[in-house]
């Protein structure tokens, strides 16, 4: 066997033969090859026997498991709902109590399938690899056109009478809302992780004008279109500028 035929055994990791033994013990160049093979693998065992004797780390804890995404987006559309029915409950009900039944279905159910879109965008945002079920983008603008729609359609009062005078309060109970439901949806989304935290940051302030808007339905009696639609709605365009702007501050410190 020459020393090019051991090479290409060494090579293929096959045992070596008689003839192969044979040469070894003639050849000075394939016998220091044979020792300096040996050394490394007594030393590449002993690496591995110490590195199991370390064992894991002492402060190893184990990790609980996420629930699954449609558990997480009923429980973010449950709080929504339970939020926005408590918080009017608690400022009154007067919008709530001037709708006739069948506006009720059709004003609440928009508002609900908004929730429930809303829901299902914040929880993608939370959990890398989640699948993707509603753009932010669409949930934001679907949110804004489910209520708009049955509003224009159902309350044909447009009048601009005391605009300012009656909107003001309505955007001040609704950004009140929106800080304490935007506060809230910030401790949720900490449990997952985050990988866009600018984008998340407008999706949470979006999310937290809506709930605003939620309250608003229930508590205003003011069945007026355009106020609807220029002061209950602007809680949505004014979070998402507060989520813009902690999301470009966060930016700006990391």
């Amino acid at each position: 066997m020459s020393c090019r035929e051991l090479d290409n055994l060494l090579s293929e990791d096959r045992p070596l033969t008689p003839e192969a033994r044979n040469h070894v013990a003639e050849c000075a160049r394939c016998r220091d090859i044979m020792t300096v093979l040996a050394e490394l693998e007594t030393r590449g065992t002993a690496d591995n026997l110490s590195a199991n004797a370390i064992g894991p780390p002492a402060d190893l804890k184990r990790v609980r498991t996420l629930p699954s995404d449609f558990k997480l987006i009923l429980l973010t559309t449950v709080v929504f709902c339970l939020f926005s029915v408590f918080v009017g409950v608690f400022i009154g009900m007067n919008g709530y109590k001037r709708l006739e039944p069948a506006e009720r279905i059709v004003y609440y159910s928009g508002i609900g399938v908004s929730g429930l879109l809303l829901s299902m965008a914040f929880v993608q945002s939370a959990i890398p690899g989640s699948k993707v079920r509603v753009r932010p983008g669409v949930a934001v603008a679907s949110s804004i056109f489910l209520t708009a729609v049955p509003v224009c359609a159902m309350f044909r009062s447009f009048g601009l009478q005391h605009f300012v005078s009656q909107g003001v309060p309505c955007l001040r109970i609704g950004c009140i809302c929106a800080a304490v439901f935007g506060t809230l949806a910030a401790a949720l989304v900490r449990y997952g992780y985050v990988t866009d935290r600018a984008r998340t940051s407008v999706l949470i302030g979006c999310f937290a004008g809506f709930s605003g808007v939620a309250v608003l339905s229930l508590h205003c009696g003011l069945l007026n279109a355009a106020h609807i639609v220029a002061w209950h709605l602007g809680t949505i365009t004014l979070g998402a500028l507060a989520g813009f702007a902690i999301g470009a501050l966060i930016l700006a410190r990391r």
